[in-house]
């Protein structure tokens, strides 16, 4: 399975894609506007997990605004303001910190409900 990982915090992320690799998933990260929609011109992943660490994340990063429409898993700490997520859609979201294996199933619940 691909899996695209976006965030700012680069150990975050090459920690996470380490864990999600010793798995089995293929998986690529992208830090800033340009490499995300270079991404997805190149590929369509499976699974975009998007890590929100700065609130301007979610709209500079926002797959859904460089057109991904597809299974989406949001990685958060408390305190985001509902109206906020609302501009993703359709997505699941996991509270900061979390479990390896919780992420596994946040992958599976929404790959099955695509």
């Amino acid at each position: 399975m691909d899996l695209l990982l976006i965030g700012e915090d680069g150990s975050f992320l090459r920690m996470l894609s380490i864990g999600l690799k010793s798995q089995g998933f293929a998986v690529r990260t992208v830090n800033d506007v340009a490499p995300l929609r270079a991404a997805l011109e190149d590929s369509t992943p499976d699974v975009i997990i998007f890590d929100h660490v700065e609130p301007m994340d979610l709209f500079a990063l926002n797959p859904r605004e460089c057109g991904y429409s597809g299974p989406l898993v949001l990685l958060i700490e408390e305190g985001i303001p509902e109206q906020v997520l609302e501009r993703l859609r359709d997505l699941q979201v996991l509270k900061k910190p979390f479990l390896l294996e919780s992420l596994f199933s946040q992958i599976e619940l929404v790959t099955s409900a695509s």
